[in-house]
């Protein structure tokens, strides 16, 4: 974790944090079990349609898919959405934590530095259950990698007309360009993380099932994280 954000934090908070970070590693073992034998095959589809980038990612996606996938129970869009239902596994509160302290330092050291601080006083704000602030600035930075993404990649795969990409655009192109939908078995990957932009539109654009929980925060993060890692992993090529 950065110093600065390490440094911010109350006791209280810095001992809340240390357990969760023992929990990670003796819950990933438990929660990975079901899936273990799906890892070999999960790898070779990776390695065939990703390329170089699986080489660099495959780890990195299969403990994201792990988190998001097995961690997470009843996250549905917004007008089916209960946040009394939702489960996080600890694990996943964990691993989110674990990369969120990692994101603050990488950003400041990436093609994004610009974002460092909007996004350290984003995660500072995680930290102090302040959710509705805390969401409003993942999503800020997650809106501005993936629309930096897309003017990369815009004679190439993400064609769009006007100065910005529409959200839409934004979201088909980070699914066909990494091939996201081969993380989970029947699309459950691509239904969850189609549900989080639906819940991103539904907070950018002041619509009715607008919603600013831990379970909304912690959610945003690691979608954070996983968008951002990739999108720097593809451009460190």
């Amino acid at each position: 974790m950065s110093g600065k954000v390490f440094d911010s934090l109350s006791d209280e908070q810095k001992d809340h944090l240390a357990k969760l970070f023992t929990k990670v590693s003796k819950s990933y073992i438990e929660i990975m079990q079901p899936v273990a034998q799906q890892l070999v095959v999960f790898k070779t589809q990776v390695d065939e349609m990703m390329g170089k980038v699986a080489k660099k990612l495959v780890d990195l996606l299969i403990q994201y898919r792990t988190a998001i996938q097995e961690g997470i129970t009843n996250f549905q869009d917004p007008e089916l959405y209960n946040p009394d239902t939702v489960v996080i596994h600890p694990w996943t509160i964990g691993f989110a934590l674990q990369w969120g302290s990692e994101i603050s330092q990488d950003m400041k050291e990436s093609h994004f530095e610009y974002l460092a601080q909007r996004y350290e006083e984003g995660f500072i704000s995680y930290l102090e259950k302040d959710w509705q602030k805390a969401i409003f600035t993942f999503i800020s930075c997650l809106d501005g990698v993936l629309r930096e993404f897309c003017k990369l990649h815009r004679e190439d795969d993400c064609n769009y007309n006007g100065s910005f990409p529409p959200h839409e655009t934004t979201f088909t192109h980070i699914m066909n360009h990494y091939q996201y939908s081969v993380l989970s078995d029947e699309n459950q990957f691509h239904n969850r993380l189609k549900a989080f932009f639906l819940h991103r539109h539904q907070i950018m654009h002041g619509d009715r099932y607008a919603f600013f929980d831990e379970n909304i925060a912690t959610i945003s993060l690691l979608f954070l994280g996983l968008i951002f890692y990739a999108i720097l992993s593809d451009l460190e090529e």
